[in-house]
């Protein structure tokens, strides 16, 4: 056996002789027996690289015209081209006539306030939300409705149960009809909206100079610059600059488009008494106010930011787990280092023995048929299959799935991995059968395989 195993590993030198040519004996013995019909001179053997399995001898598609650098590149200086051109003719950027508005126009963009609920993982101040529906209620709710709030959703948020209970009997809704057909009055309720001042806007603009107070349930999300423009809007009455004249009925607001709005100031300081002793600065009310209406808008602001931080939370989990699986389990597939050895390893087959060279197994692809250890046979049939076939060496311990070294740095495993038999020849001399063949060792840092 340790004659069986007797091999060396050496570089495959790719264009160099395996074995001396065929005797004049032995090729009259090979012709006789029809065992084996040389196919090419063997001083001249090629061998075939296993890495030509994986590489391509397809030439790689030429890429379309509009994909290359150069239909990018004309693009952008058409376009860039184009730009200027319409910029000299015309004397502004295409597409931007708003880069000419001023401020009298549009009016003075708001700065960014900190908002304490403007952070990824803030949520609203909910003391500041309560004294912000005591501004509206006090000097809002005057001219402007909330027609999406209803008693029910302050529950939890800024009053209690018994608080809104009582602030909705305070207002008659009317309700009917009765089992006499006829309308009636009745205390509000949890479910009840917020009663508008108005009945209709024809009331309402009657009532303001003409002018539609506006609806205040989505107002931070229905005007550029949300908050930031409410609170600027609100805190941004002054005296009308030199020159600029204000008509009977306007007030003068920088920060309103035109800088002219009908509304007048209403926040002034002391105007309202926090019940929790706040100072009652204008600034102040129009904070606490437009914290009240920013709620209003997004009423499920706080569930969403802490659903946000679950899925944040899970998804990190999910991360960690996938570094994990990908550390343990693929690493070592996906780092593996493949190198490739050659050995020239010798058997021998004597027919009157019952095993075939205490454990030949030979793959002829061809027949789709094996030639057991237990039912030696001639190779008759495998002759003109030699050239593609495959061979194993298999040792009497060695039992499938295990593994054993052999050969240096070469790990044989028997779990349906068979080295490829590149090339070799078949020597005839009775009663002995010589088979001599250069197998290819293939060394793997994760999984060694022969």
């Amino acid at each position: 056996m340790r004659n069986l195993w007797a091999a060396r590993s050496q570089p495959i030198n790719r264009a160099a002789p395996i074995y001396p040519a065929f005797t004049e004996q032995e090729r009259s013995d090979l012709s006789q027996h029809g065992v084996w019909e040389p196919l090419a001179d063997y001083r001249t053997i090629t061998f075939k690289s296993a890495q030509a399995r994986f590489a391509s001898t397809q030439a790689a598609p030429a890429q379309p015209f509009l994909a290359s650098r150069t239909a990018v590149a004309g693009a952008t200086a058409l376009t860039l081209g184009s730009i200027a051109l319409y910029t000299q003719v015309y004397g502004e950027l295409p597409f931007l006539p708003v880069a000419h508005a001023n401020a009298k126009d549009e009016g003075l963009h708001p700065p960014h306030y900190p908002w304490s609920h403007s952070g990824i993982f803030d949520t609203f101040d909910h003391a500041s939300i309560r004294r912000g529906y005591q501004v509206y209620r006090e000097v809002c709710s005057s001219c402007h409705s909330l027609n999406r709030v209803a008693w029910r959703n302050l529950v939890g948020v800024s009053h209690t149960v018994d608080e809104v209970k009582a602030m909705a009997e305070e207002v008659e809704y009317e309700d009917g009809p009765n089992d006499n057909g006829d309308m009636f009055q009745r205390p509000g309720k949890l479910a009840d909206y917020m009663p508008p001042p108005y009945a209709n806007d024809e009331q309402a603009r009657a009532g303001n100079g003409g002018a539609l107070p506006p609806d205040l349930s989505l107002i931070t999300k229905a005007r550029h610059g949300g908050a930031d423009y409410i609170f600027s809007l609100l805190t941004g009455y002054t005296d009308a600059p030199a020159g600029v004249e204000v008509p009977d009925g306007m007030h003068y607001n920088s920060y309103f488009p035109g800088t002219q709005i009908a509304m007048a100031r209403v926040l002034y300081t002391g105007l309202v008494e926090y019940e929790d002793g706040t100072p009652a600065t204008a600034s102040q009310m129009a904070k606490d106010v437009v914290t009240f209406l920013n709620w209003s808008s997004e009423p499920e602001h706080d569930q969403r930011k802490k659903m946000g931080f679950q899925a944040s939370i899970l998804l990190a989990s999910m991360l960690a787990m996938s570094v994990y699986v990908k550390r343990y389990k693929w690493a070592a597939i996906k780092t593996r280092k493949v190198s490739e050895r050659s050995s020239e390893l010798v058997w021998k087959w004597d027919p009157g023995r019952e095993r075939l060279a205490d454990g030949l197994f030979i793959v002829c692809p061809r027949s789709a048929r094996s030639l057991s250890t237990r039912h030696p046979r001639r190779p008759t049939r495998c002759t003109s299959a030699w050239k593609g076939g495959r061979v194993v060496p298999l040792s009497p311990d060695l039992a499938p799935g295990s593994r054993t070294r052999k050969d240096g740095d070469c790990v044989s495993q028997l779990d349906g991995c068979l080295p490829r038999l590149l090339s070799g020849n078949v020597v005839l001399r009775n009663p002995v059968l010589y088979i001599r063949c250069r197998v290819h060792c293939r060394v793997c840092t994760s999984k060694a395989i022969l």
